[in-house]
């Protein structure tokens, strides 16, 4: 769960992020980062544009970064 919590937190400014940043940021292979990528646009947290590695947090992301733990 932490690796989907700080994927999401590295999107909350809304621009659009290549899954490389994602990768260098986070410190886990590509292979688990494009599972997480693509966990969270099966469940519309993200939109996940594969053709140009690009990735970008919904509303709906961003309200459940708002949500109180």
């Amino acid at each position: 769960m932490e690796l989907l919590d700080k994927t999401l937190d590295l999107l909350r400014d809304g621009d659009w992020h290549s899954v490389d940043e994602v990768i260098e940021k986070l410190s886990v292979p590509e292979e688990k980062v494009k599972a997480i990528l693509r966990f969270l646009a099966d469940h519309y947290f993200i939109i996940f544009n594969q053709r140009k590695r690009m990735i970008k947090i919904t509303s709906l992301g961003l309200e459940f970064l708002r949500l109180p733990i």
